[in-house]
This record gives structure tokens, sequence and C-alpha cells, in this order.
């Protein structure tokens, strides 16, 4: 609303938050109240590994899911590989800061990394998957409104009319 003011069109970022809302909200609302919430964790950096914090947790609840080692001071915190395994997440969600669906793939080429990463997909219900980091979560704006409603179509199949192919060249499953 700031931008807005500044430019003075705050009719239009009414609106325009309005709407950003209203689909976090349905989102929200869509999910089964009472549901088991699949557990994911989100990594935010690979070598070392380092767990999403910020907004991050927050999508997370709104899409249906219970984050895991994000609480408290854990947040954007390094961690080891063992650490993320021995969370036994159903999920795995690899969001580099700054990186694209293609570089986080080539990091996945990394010995440290690719053994890091088979570890917790091991031990994984719903798999693990890689996003455009840069464009979908690691900026704050409305485009967090698709990263929600991206993470529910990974990790809670069935609970959007519309699942993950909208979002095509954003995601890739690796394990």
């Amino acid at each position: 609303m700031r931008v807005a003011s500044a430019l003075g069109v705050e009719g239009r970022g009414s609106r325009l938050v309005g709407a950003f809302r209203a689909r976090l909200d349905a989102l929200e609302d869509g999910v089964v109240r009472g549901a088991v919430r699949p557990r994911v964790a989100f990594v935010e950096w690979l070598e070392p590994p380092m767990v999403a914090g910020g907004w991050i947790p927050e999508l997370a609840r709104i899409a249906g899911l219970d984050p895991v080692i994000v609480e408290g001071s854990r947040s954007f915190a390094e961690v080891s590989w063992a650490d993320v395994a021995h969370a036994a997440p159903d999920g795995l969600l690899l969001l580099p800061c700054g990186f694209s669906v293609a570089r986080t793939m080539a990091e996945l080429e990394r010995p440290l990394v690719q053994a890091g990463v088979d570890l917790v997909s091991a031990g994984t219900r719903l798999g693990c998957y890689v996003v455009d980091g840069d464009a979908l979560f690691n900026r704050p704006g409305p485009r967090l409104a698709d990263s929600a409603e991206l993470l529910a179509a990974l990790f809670r199949p069935g609970a959007l009319e519309r699942g993950p192919s909208r979002f095509a060249g954003q995601f890739r499953r690796y394990a």
C-alpha cells in the first residue's frame, strides 16, 4: 500500500491487496481443517544446508503444511542433512535463494549435496521437489500467492482444482 500511496493510486493498491489476501484466504479455507498436515522441510541453501524462515513457514501453513526445523532460532539456521533427515519430513522442498530450477539441479550434481538430499528424500513419502526459489519464494510480493498454491498442489494432491501443471517450468520433482 505504501507504493500505491506514493504513486497516488490507493484505490488500485487496495484492490490488489484485497485480491492477494482473498487468494490466500481461499487456499487456507480450502485445506481440510483438522486433517493431518504433511510435514515438509524447506531448504533455502544447499551447502551447508540452511532451513527457510521468514514468510516461508506462514506460506506453508496457509497451504496446509507443517514446516519442520523452522521454529524460533532455527529459522534460516545452518543445519546438517542428518538433522533434516532426523526431522522425518513427509516431503522436501529445495528453494535456494536466487537459484532457478536449472541452477539448483546443477548444484544437486555436487557429491555432498546429492548425498544429503538423497538421505532426506529416501525417508519421504511425498518426495522431493526443486522450485524456482528466485521467482516464487525468495522475494516478498504478490507472487507469494502463487507460491502458496504451488505448495498445496505439490504436497496436498487434490487440494486444488488445478494441479501443479500451471506452474510448468517453475518446479521439478527430484525424487
